[in-house]
């Protein structure tokens, strides 16, 4: 099971972006809470930060995913 994007908000590339440029992602989670609609499912708030060889942010956006819920021993709730 994986996670279902829901939207991406404030997405902006603030500087360019070229070939050959070795990119890194890094991700935060920001905010968790279940679905009101699916209640074996979840929704979080990421946050993501791409940044260029060195060390200039190329990009940044806020998302919002949909993933399965998990047990407290780390099992899905679907099992």
């Amino acid at each position: 099971e994986g996670a279902i994007g829901l939207g991406v908000d404030e997405l902006r590339w603030p500087n360019v972006v070229r070939p050959g440029d070795v990119l890194t992602v890094e991700t935060e989670i920001v905010d968790v809470r279940p679905s009101r609609s699916r209640p074996n499912y979840g929704i979080i708030r990421l946050r993501n930060v791409t940044t260029n060889q060195r060390g200039e942010v190329v990009q940044t956006m806020l998302a919002s995913a949909m993933v399965p819920r998990r047990l407290k021993d780390n099992r899905t709730t679907d099992t």
